[in-house]
C-alpha cells in the first residue's frame, strides 16, 4: 500500500481515513469526547500519533478514539467507525521499526554475528492478525478499467447532515 503511505506524510495536515457505516468498533475506547461536528472528532484522531480511529455517534456526537483495533464490530444505526489509515504501529518483533535505528546484531566470543536469537525468530514467524474485516469477499469489478489513487479528503469539506 505505497500509495497511502506516501499521502500519510508529516508535513499535511490531512488524513485519511476509512468510514465504515453503521459500524461500532467493539472495546474500550482510550478516549471519550462529547463533540458537535465529525470534523472535530476526525481532527482529534489526525492530531493523535496513535489513534487507529473512531466510533463517531452522529445522534449525540460523541466521538470514541480507539488506539487499538480488535477487528470486532457491532451495527448501530447511530454510529460509524472511521478507521485511520495513516497510524503507523511498530510491532514486538524485537527490533525497531525506525529508519534510523542499525539493524541487531549479537557479539559472542568478540565476534559479531547476525544471527537471530531463538526470541526474535519465534516472533517474526508468527503471522500478525488482520483487523477490521480486511479479507472480505469481494466481487469482482465490471469495468476493466485501473482504479485511481486514494482520494484525501480535507477534513473541513466533510459536512454531516442529520435527517432526523
Amino acid at each position: 500500500m505505497p500509495l497511502v503511505e506516501s499521502s500519510c506524510s508529516l508535513n499535511k495536515e490531512d488524513a485519511l481515513f476509512s468510514r465504515y457505516l453503521h459500524t461500532r468498533q467493539r472495546g474500550i475506547a482510550s478516549k471519550s469526547y462529547k463533540v458537535v461536528s465529525l470534523n472535530s472528532c476526525l481532527e482529534v484522531c489526525a492530531g493523535n500519533p496513535t489513534c487507529a480511529g473512531v466510533n463517531y455517534n452522529r445522534r449525540i456526537g460523541q466521538c470514541d478514539v480507539f488506539d487499538a483495533i480488535d477487528g470486532e464490530a457491532d451495527v448501530n444505526e447511530h454510529v460509524d467507525f472511521y478507521k485511520n489509515l495513516c497510524v503507523i504501529k511498530e510491532t514486538d518483533v524485537g527490533v525497531s521499526a525506525a529508519a534510523n535505528v542499525p539493524p541487531q546484531t549479537h557479539r559472542m566470543s568478540g565476534t559479531v554475528t547476525n544471527k537471530k536469537d531463538a526470541r526474535s525468530e519465534l516472533l517474526a514467524s508468527k503471522k500478525v492478525k488482520p483487523s477490521i474485516r480486511e479479507h472480505e469477499h469481494r466481487r469482482k469489478p465490471e469495468a476493466t478499467q485501473p482504479l485511481g489513487p486514494p482520494v484525501s479528503i480535507p477534513a473541513e469539506a466533510i459536512h454531516t447532515i442529520c435527517n432526523y
